[in-house]
C-alpha cells in the first residue's frame, strides 16, 4: 500500500495518487515490460479508471470536466467492483446494484 506524506490536503493526496497511477501505467505499458501485465484485472481497473477520470493534453494531465465524463451507466464506480454502478432516489445516492424484487399481495 503507498504511503503519502502527512500534512497534505486532500487536492494534494489526490494529485499524488494521479501521478502514482500514471507511473505505474507507464511502467506495465513500456515496450520491454511483459504482456501479461497488461491483462492483471487491477491494471485493466486502473487503465479504465485513468481515461475516464482524467485528460491528458498539451498543458498535461487534467481531471475531466462533467459534460466529458462517460454516461453514468457506463462509468467505473469503484474499483473493487467494477460492475457496480452509482445510482440515486429520492435524494440518497449508493454504489451498487438495484435489484427488482415482485411482490405479493
Amino acid at each position: 500500500m503507498l504511503q503519502y506524506a502527512e500534512g497534505l490536503t486532500d487536492r494534494q493526496a489526490a494529485e499524488q495518487v494521479r501521478a502514482d497511477g500514471f507511473t505505474i501505467l507507464k511502467a506495465v505499458y513500456a515496450p520491454r515490460a511483459p504482456a501479461w501485465l497488461r491483462e492483471v484485472p487491477a491494471v485493466r481497473v486502473l487503465r479504465r479508471a485513468r481515461v475516464e477520470q482524467y485528460h491528458r493534453d498539451g498543458e498535461g494531465v487534467r481531471w475531466r470536466e462533467g459534460k466529458d465524463l462517460p454516461p453514468g451507466r457506463r462509468r467505473l464506480s469503484s474499483p473493487h467492483d467494477p460492475d457496480a454502478r452509482y445510482a440515486t432516489k429520492r435524494g440518497s445516492g449508493w454504489c451498487g446494484y438495484k435489484v427488482q424484487t415482485p411482490t405479493t399481495q
